[in-house]
């Protein structure tokens, strides 16, 4: 057997493996599936969210709520996620949107939250107040022993005919500006459809 014959023989038996490995390392990684557009189910809205997120949806005493869960983060103990809560103003709930632009905003020295300059975007045909705020918190929550993860939010208030959405993307700071995307592609296929 000459020099490349035992190239090749060796290459051939290598191949499974390697192909074994390819596969291994793309099933693990982390996928960017393609986006797909959610109507909720009460048809308040329609957006696009990531592809292959959980969705979920329910009513709060301020309106509805619908959390799209992805992936995990700080070793589980957080995930990824996007929250679309519409707050209509027939509910017992309600908080007025100043009063709640304020809370969001507010800073707190003990978890070191902090908030950036509010700025306008249009969102559904609409001035959405946008802005972000980072926060130290101690992950996994109630959990021992835990440790201070800082967790970065994106932030859209989206005034509506009876009340208003507050769309919000959570992740860790490490990871934000991965998932920068995915929330100016819910605000940028974002829809008022009406309310429940």
């Amino acid at each position: 057997m000459n020099l490349g014959d035992r190239r090749r023989a060796r290459l051939a038996a290598a191949l499974p493996w390697l192909l074994l490995a390819g596969l291994l390392d793309a099933w693990s990684a982390p996928s960017r599936a393609a986006h797909t557009l959610y109507t909720s189910p009460l048809r308040t809205f329609a957006c696009e969210v990531p592809g292959g997120w959980q969705a979920l949806e329910l009513q709060t005493p301020a309106g509805s709520s619908a959390h799209f869960l992805g992936p995990a983060e700080a070793d589980g103990a957080w995930r990824a996620a996007l929250h679309v809560h519409f707050l209509q103003k027939d509910q017992a709930g309600f908080i007025p949107f100043d009063a709640l632009l304020k809370r969001e905003r507010a800073s707190d020295p003990l978890s070191r939250r902090e908030a950036s300059v509010i700025s306008r975007r249009n969102v559904a045909r609409g001035s959405a107040r946008r802005f972000e705020v980072s926060e130290t918190r101690l992950l996994p929550d109630g959990g021992l022993p835990g440790r201070p993860v800082i967790l970065h939010h994106y932030y859209a208030m989206i005034p509506a005919p009876d009340g208003y959405f507050v769309v919000k993307l959570s992740t860790l700071r490490e990871t934000y500006l991965a998932y920068r995307d995915d929330f100016d592609r819910a605000l940028g296929t974002f829809q008022i459809l009406g309310a429940p």
